[in-house]
């Protein structure tokens, strides 16, 4: 009994620290993104500050870029689940836990004792702690001391943790954590979204295939958007074309991004945040709801092309569509083909061409190890031919008729300038970002001139 009363009262005092640091506190948050991207995130942020429906008050609310980070200092908790649920375009979205100084290793050993782990952490299973240490200007701890001292602390606090004897085997939950050191001020977050944040899809897996990174790919349409808007006022896509769709990566954030609901639906598992003790999942499914309150499906049909050689992969990306909630909040039709997409097509096959005002085209051709064993001419000639394919088809359209917008990535400097000369009508732009170690260029046209008036139509 007596056991029973001080269960009961520990777990009081826990939910009264909660309610105290963690809810009643306003916080400092760092929102990873993909390298290259941080403008377009900060614009991303700026706009999703500006619609929150957060009860707190956000005018000390304050952004700073930093590397590939976005901090956000005075931030209220409950913006964390609007983070999770519309950070389509984030690789992970972290909180403080703890800062102070470290100026000798006692210091800092008992920083790291003295953070409140009972609130952060369960203490009712197994953990694996991804320990990721960055030391910077720092005299006095390199990066692997540092990371030894942090960890030989947190595994004195972890043999604490007694997970309880119901006799159902809990995998163990993954942490991330990540401790920062610039010169002797010590900073520690704790990861909402865990390890894989930017691995959400619903991917099956295929020898040849090579999914692109879903925070990429937002990343990749929200910039697309930005110069459709840019260059095509008004206008809103009726028509989408992945050529090269693979297992439909672009396709999907294409689908997300114009349906407005975020990364929820596509997010197969759950996050390590729903596994810590501060979680509430009251709280959660009220942001959640509210969310999509604010959506209503579109009375436009928007039409969905996808394009690869492999049949397998064509139905994967189709089966994403079919297990995803996607027509309550879009009117949509898709169709995914097996098909040559470097293939100039036939007047009778040409669908996309005359979908409707505004076309967007995405697309990240094979190239190196990628490529098909029946490409002939190597990347470069594959990509002269895609090219080829998009000057017929959106290169002879009247004003009056479909205005085309794309985006294809390029691996290097000589696929790029195969685009560039083969498309040299269209108005371009390209911008380089790093995928995994590779410096790609994101290719964009318009199959109309720079003159677009402000109604959106393009001028004759």
């Amino acid at each position: 009994m007596n056991a029973m009363k001080a269960n009961s009262l520990g777990n009081q005092n826990k939910e009264r620290g909660i309610r105290k640091h963690i809810y009643g506190q306003k916080h400092t948050f760092e929102l990873d993104v993909p390298p290259g991207f941080i403008g377009l995130c900060e614009r991303w942020l700026k706009r999703l500050l500006e619609s929150s429906f957060s009860k707190t008050d956000l005018k000390d609310v304050r952004i700073h870029k930093k590397l590939s980070h976005l901090r956000i200092d005075q931030a209220p908790f409950d913006l964390a689940h609007e983070f999770l649920l519309l950070g389509n375009v984030l690789s992970d979205v972290k909180i403080r836990i703890a800062r102070g100084r470290c100026s000798e290793e006692e210091k800092l050993k008992q920083l790291i004792e003295n953070i409140a782990w009972e609130l952060w952490l369960p203490d009712d299973r197994p953990l694996e702690i991804d320990l990721r240490v960055n030391s910077v200007s720092s005299r006095l701890y390199h990066e692997g001391r540092l990371k030894r001292l942090v960890s030989e602390s947190l595994a004195e606090i972890l043999k604490k943790n007694k997970p309880n004897g119901s006799k159902k085997v809990l995998l163990p939950l993954n942490v991330a954590l990540d401790i920062v050191l610039e010169r002797e001020v010590l900073e520690v977050f704790l990861s909402l979204g865990g390890r894989n944040f930017w691995q959400r899809g619903q991917k099956q897996t295929f020898e040849h295939a090579a999914p692109l990174r879903e925070d990429i790919a937002a990343c990749l349409v929200e910039r697309l958007k930005e110069v459709s808007d840019e260059w095509c006022p008004k206008l809103t896509p009726t028509a989408v074309l992945n050529p090269f769709c693979g297992t439909g990566t672009l396709l999907h954030e294409t689908a997300l991004h114009l349906a407005g609901i975020g990364q929820e639906l596509s997010q197969t598992d759950e996050w390590p945040y729903q596994q810590f003790p501060f979680f509430r999942a009251s709280a959660f499914a009220h942001t959640r709801k509210r969310l999509r309150e604010r959506l209503r499906t579109q009375q436009t049909q928007i039409f969905f092309n996808g394009e690869d050689m492999d049949e397998n992969l064509c139905r994967a990306s189709q089966s994403w569509f079919e297990s995803q909630p996607i027509a309550d909040f879009l009117n949509y039709k898709l169709e995914c083909m097996s098909t040559d997409s470097t293939r100039i097509p036939s007047v009778e096959d040409d669908k996309i061409h005359r979908s409707g005002e505004l076309v967007w085209l995405l697309a990240n051709p094979p190239f190196g190890l990628r490529l098909s064993n029946t490409a002939q001419g190597g990347t470069v000639q594959v990509y002269k031919k895609f090219a080829e394919r998009i000057a017929k088809q959106a290169g002879l359209l009247r004003p009056n008729e479909s205005v085309w917008v794309g985006l294809v990535l390029c691996p290097n400097e000589e696929t790029w300038k195969c685009m560039q000369k083969t498309l040299n009508g269209f108005v371009q732009r390209c911008e380089h970002f790093t995928l995994g170690g590779i410096d790609l260029r994101a290719f964009y046209f318009c199959n109309r001139s720079a003159s677009i008036s402000s109604t959106g139509r393009a001028k004759s």
